[in-house]
């Protein structure tokens, strides 16, 4: 496998910001961009294409449509795609204070310096993000204030089935399936590339799914909507959705992009499904995403196999709507048990209905780490359910619960939403004795059972039968959280309750017009940054916005007449409005959703002999194969510089997995590899000396050193081995000392006196902030020898049960050098010792 080095394709600006900005901020991991299987060309004729993410880069890296993206434009060799992210307030705060525009991740890039920004837009609080990153690049937010020397600002993504709220921000906006349509825009752009901004975007509404804002205007009377019309010519009057109707291989990216740090989702997602069956009525993307799409289980299994080998990654998740909906799924899982069983691997199925989980699911599924099985009942009673299209039944609920805990489950998570159309106590009350069967059936069951319950209020969504209803304000919803906490005072479960207040701006940027544009930046102005985050929300700031604007947010959650034409109506999804209109009268009578039929497993598979039935406990091996036990050193550059101990540790199990090295694992149900780490190297340090000891299933070949070699992330290497034959303690009990080296200019004429003084009183006061609180400490013990010469300083420091001593602090705290001096520098462990008496001795020289 080639190591790939982004670095050497690196703008200027990242020397400014490894130095000045990254080793300042937390998590710096976020903003370097040397992943695993990332892509980075020569800038020189190619059109070059920012993809940007109005959320951190955890969320963001969870996005499948964002690595779907990212391979369809990067397959390609006349066209690049690089990405960026919503950074963290620290982050933002540093490049306002240095005056440095924000950068894409692969090259540190200067987002002006691309043709195209492209959005990724998923959730309707990502709106202050995307002017945050416009802002820090220092882009005007509207389209018509930007000309031919700005990139242009394209969005996608599924909070822009309802654009309006967004539109005066972007240049265009494609709506739909993105696979098919990429080509067609990257040869359009390609083309035009010397043609004005007006033209280019012209010819982008000859692309069906491609929207213009620009070139339509909307009208309003007393400040209520009433159209959206064409005032260009040639353009079309409705903008047809783009639908992919055939998933191919070829669309998802058979190397994923692979994070070093922990990301939200942390896990290789194959998507098995694209669209839903059930029919909910409160489902945006149940109705938007039709019709049914799904792949075939050969091309599944080899999208998992394929992942795998290329990512390392153990949890693999079969993603859609409502995987047990997918018709085969039986006949997918049998397929690839066998792979999970030999790799070790686990399943996961994120969306389950109660009532389609076969026993032989759970068979196979009872053999996977139990962290938990999500149902969503939605509704607490029968009536509500039918209602809202919601096809299952109470018995249904209770017995997929029974199902899960009897096969050894010990949590589940329930999913309601209140404050529905219909909805009344009898509901609430419902959801009350609902979750308290379940947790009488936990009971009944024995062990420790826990039921994680979240209650989430109703946002009406565009495109969906109930896009005309009321949306409940924060009275009513805080009374129903109310009822609901002192009626669920029980003590295996756990509530949780969605932000009222987040959920309310959520639902009327939803349903928004045009008009909201203003809102959203008066939002922004006012600190509006991370606003999906409940911590980082102020409803405050939007309250104001909303009243400086002269709107009354009461007023803005009203139900909308269905006689009215609605700002998204212009957007042409094959769902039509007299659909919609039928399907909303349906429910209110009770009635199922149109077309919808209960989903039955039809994989015909038979159970073969084992198919999940596996011994609760696997077979304990009482005998360590001889040379199994081998003891690596490996060095760490300044690519890796930013990553903490845990990315790297990280990093290593994933490239053991894609080297195929036989490795051993602890016994259980939560197996882990046999590893044994050395004492962790600090954030922005550098090192030749780092340790490890893996245990093997066989005898050692010199061949898994070559192989777990190759398969390293760019920046780490293997320089050493030894087979371990005799008995010894952990690294991190036996290493209790590591010396240093860093280059540092500019040090004041009296260093040597302080050297020497330090040297002798060994008093070193240290101030460290520890779960948020600020500590002093003195370690001045822990500093064995200090030499300053040539501009170099080399150190031998201590770290003891009792504590240790960085080398940044012993030069802030022993030698009074500044923060903003010492925090850059490179700091490089240049070795990892056994200190006995005076002598120091090599953990490769120990076994």
């Amino acid at each position: 496998m080639a190591k790939s080095d982004n670095f050497a394709y690196k703008n200027p600006l990242w020397k400014r910001l490894e130095k000045e900005v990254l080793p300042f901020v937390s998590k710096s991991g976020r903003y370097v961009g040397n992943e695993l299987n990332v892509i980075v060309k020569d800038r020189v004729g190619r059109l070059k294409i920012v993809l940007a993410f109005p959320d951190i880069y955890e969320i963001g890296m969870s996005y499948l449509g964002l690595k779907i993206l990212y391979h369809l434009i990067n397959k390609r060799d006349d066209c690049l795609a690089e990405r960026v992210f919503q950074v963290w307030p620290d982050m933002e705060n540093r490049l306002r204070l240095l005056n440095i525009p924000i950068f894409s991740l692969e090259t540190s890039t200067p987002l002006t310096e691309f043709d195209v920004i492209g959005f990724s837009v998923a959730y309707e609080m990502h709106a202050p993000g995307i002017l945050n990153i416009l802002n820090l690049a220092s882009i005007p937010f509207k389209s018509i204030d930007r000309d031919e020397r700005y990139p242009l600002i394209i969005a996608g993504g599924p909070a822009v089935l309802n654009p309006e709220p967004l539109a005066e921000f972007f240049d265009a906006i494609f709506i739909g399936d993105a696979e098919e349509a990429m080509d067609e825009i990257i040869d359009s752009l390609i083309k035009d590339r010397e043609v004005s901004k007006e033209e280019k975007l012209r010819h982008l509404t000859k692309i069906k799914g491609i929207y213009v804002p620009s070139f339509y205007k909307d009208e309003y009377k007393n400040r209520k909507f009433k159209s959206i019309t064409p005032i260009k010519p040639d353009v079309p009057e409705k903008i047809k959705v783009r639908s992919c109707l055939n998933l191919k291989p070829e669309y998802y990216p058979s190397k994923p992009l692979v994070p070093f740090i922990g990301i939200t989702h942390d896990r290789l997602s194959v998507e098995i499904m694209r669209g839903c069956v059930s029919g909910c009525r409160f489902c945006q993307a149940g109705y938007q995403y039709r019709p049914r799409r799904c792949r075939k289980p050969n091309e599944i299994y080899k999208l998992i196999q394929d992942g795998y080998r290329t990512t390392g990654y153990e949890d693999i998740t079969l993603q859609s709507l409502s995987s047990t909906d997918y018709p085969v799924l039986g006949e997918v899982i049998e397929r690839v048990m066998p792979f999970f069983r030999k790799n070790r691997l686990s399943l996961s199925l994120p969306s389950l209905r109660p009532g389609s989980l076969s026993q032989r699911m759970l068979e196979y599924l009872k053999s996977q780490r139990k962290t938990g099985i999500t149902f969503a009942p939605e509704a607490g009673t029968q009536r509500l359910r039918n209602i809202m299209g919601k096809n299952i039944t109470s018995e249904e609920i209770i017995e997929g619960v029974k199902s899960v805990f009897q096969s050894g489950w010990m949590k589940v998570k329930l999913y309601f939403m209140v404050g529905l159309p219909t909805e009344n106590d009898d509901d609430i009350q419902g959801i009350i004795e609902t979750v308290k069967e379940v947790s009488r059936l936990a009971r009944t069951i024995g062990g420790k059972k826990n039921i994680n319950v979240t209650i989430s209020p109703f946002c009406p969504k565009p495109g969906t039968p109930w896009q005309w209803e009321e949306q409940i304000g924060i009275d009513r919803i805080s009374e129903i959280y109310k009822k609901l906490s002192l009626g669920l005072r029980v003590r295996n479960v756990s509530l949780k309750f969605h932000d009222i207040h987040l959920s309310v701006i959520e639902g009327i940027l939803g349903r928004g017009n045009r008009q909201m544009a203003n809102v959203i930046v008066s939002a922004y102005n006012n600190g509006a940054r991370l606003d999906g985050w409940s911590e980082h929300f102020s409803f405050g700031t939007w309250e104001n916005a909303f009243a400086n604007n002269g709107y009354n947010i009461n007023d803005l959650l009203q139900a909308r007449s269905t006689l009215d034409i609605l700002p998204w109506e212009h957007i042409q999804k094959g769902v039509p409005r007299r659909f919609l209109l039928d399907e909303r009268q349906r429910s209110f009578k009770g009635e199922p959703p149109l077309g919808v039929k209960s989903i039955e497993d039809k994989s015909n598979v038979k159970v073969v002999a084992g198919f999940g039935r596996y011994q609760k406990k696997r077979t304990t091996v009482t005998v360590t194969p001889p040379w199994s036990r081998i003891r690596i050193k490996y060095s760490r550059d300044e690519r890796l510089r930013f990553y903490s101990h845990l990315d790297i540790i990280r990093a290593f199990h994933r490239a053991i997995r894609r080297a195929g090295l036989p490795i051993s694992f602890s016994q259980g149900f939560h197996p882990h590899m046999k590893l044994s780490f050395g004492p962790p190297l600090a954030v922005g340090y550098v090192s030749k000396a780092e340790y490890l000891d893996l245990q093997f299933d066989s005898p050692f070949e010199k061949k898994h050193l070559v192989n777990l070699d190759e398969n390293l992330p760019p920046g780490m290497r293997v320089t050493a081995s030894k087979v371990i034959l005799s008995k010894t303690e952990s690294l991190t009990k036996m290493i209790n000392c590591a010396s240093y080296r860093v280059k540092i200019s500019n040090v004041n004429k009296d260093l040597q006196d302080r050297i020497d003084s330090l040297l002798e009183s060994k008093k070193i006061s240290v101030t460290r902030i520890k779960n948020k609180e600020t500590i002093e400490l003195s370690v001045g013990q822990f500093l064995y020898d200090l030499v300053y010469k040539d501009g170099v300083f080399e150190m031998v420091l201590g770290f003891t049960p009792g504590g240790y001593i960085r080398p940044s602090e012993v030069l802030i705290f022993g030698l009074g050098i500044s923060p903003a001096q010492a925090l850059p520098l490179i700091y490089e462990r240049t070795g990892q010792f056994l200190l006995q008496g005076v002598h120091k001795v090599e953990p490769l020289d120990i076994i």
